[in-house]
């Protein structure tokens, strides 16, 4: 059985959009260097804009457990730099 962390990167290095989106609750926050997302319209559109017009790679680098949290940091690429 694959995790949620194994989950999203393969929706993510697949480009499949409506499997990652549903990893999210709909009161979801996705906080990035670019800005902060919240529910899941902002990050979807998130997604579509910045790393799914065409094949990306991430990779796990380090992860985290917070309480109920956990905290994922990526090594990735995208079509978009």
């Amino acid at each position: 059985m694959s995790t949620l962390v194994d989950r999203y990167i393969d929706a993510v290095n697949t480009a499949d959009i409506d499997g990652l989106i549903a990893l999210f609750a709909p009161t979801a926050t996705l906080t990035q260097r670019d800005g902060v997302y919240r529910g899941t319209d902002q990050i979807a559109a998130f997604y579509r804009d910045l790393w799914l017009p065409g094949p990306s790679a991430h990779e796990v680098e380090n992860q985290f457990v917070d309480g109920n949290a956990q905290i994922v940091q990526f090594k990735a690429t995208s079509p978009t730099g």
